[in-house]
């Protein structure tokens, strides 16, 4: 059955591109956070359009499918070193992508919830930024392990493989980077309008209440009203006049 290799290429690279265009998206923060958010409403129009979700969710469902398939008919867990570090990496990146989804998407279906930059940022950092770290660390090297092993043969690659490493490394650094600027933006800010100079609270505050003047969270409140403000709609004015004075 050649069509489920093809399958489960199909469905990897699928995810891998996802993966690929997300990080590309938190290195935008080494511009800025009004930078990063620009690039998260192009992201989100392409990957939560009705399209974009389903390929998605039908790609992750296929590969995780047919990799667990396989493992049964193989009917035993020896296997070579690479494949076992390859797939202990897909559970890894399975497991924590859960927390990262229910955090993100989910608190979007379930209560309006604008995932801005702004609001992940300061929720995850300091305190779940080891859990990011690991996210990312698993899934781009499940799947870079994955591409390697496909190309692996033909003659091109492996003459481009210095450049390619070099490639695979840089994305997730710069990556990580970003979102560290990003989240020192964030604190920045959001202390800059909370009167006691802390952060918890601002995104802490009850939904519309505008408690903090928070913009990434404050869904409760009128997108770009500049109550509450809405990051996605009304960064533009109310949050650089609060970071300037």
């Amino acid at each position: 059955m050649e069509w489920i290799p093809r399958l489960r290429l199909v469905s990897g690279l699928t995810m891998f591109t996802f993966v690929a265009t997300h990080l590309l998206n938190h290195s935008l923060g080494l511009i800025s956070l009004e930078t990063q958010e620009a690039g998260r409403l192009v992201f989100l129009n392409v990957w939560r359009s009705l399209p974009g979700a389903t390929l998605l969710l039908s790609a992750a469902t296929v590969h995780l499918s047919l990799v667990l398939g396989r493992l049964v008919r193989r009917g035993t867990l020896r296997m070579p070193a690479w494949e076992s570090t390859r797939l202990v990496l897909g559970l890894l990146t399975l497991f924590f992508v859960i927390f990262h989804g229910l955090e993100t998407y989910g608190m979007n279906l379930r209560h309006g919830l604008q995932d801005t930059y702004y609001y992940v940022l300061l929720y995850i950092w300091p305190d779940a930024w080891w859990r990011q770290t690991i996210l990312v660390a698993a899934a781009w090297t499940h799947g870079c392990m994955g591409i390697h092993y496909w190309l692996r043969i033909r003659p091109w690659y492996r003459r481009s493989v210095p450049v390619l490493y070099a490639l695979a490394l840089m994305l997730p650094l710069l990556a990580w980077l970003g979102a560290w600027a990003g989240a020192t933006e964030a604190r920045a800010l959001a202390a800059a309008r909370t009167p006691t100079g802390g952060y918890s609270s601002s995104y802490g505050s009850a939904p519309g209440s505008g408690a903090g003047g928070d913009y990434g969270s404050g869904y409760g409140s009128v997108p770009g009203s500049g109550a509450g403000g809405d990051y996605g709609s009304g960064y533009g004015d109310s949050a650089k006049a609060a970071a300037e004075g």
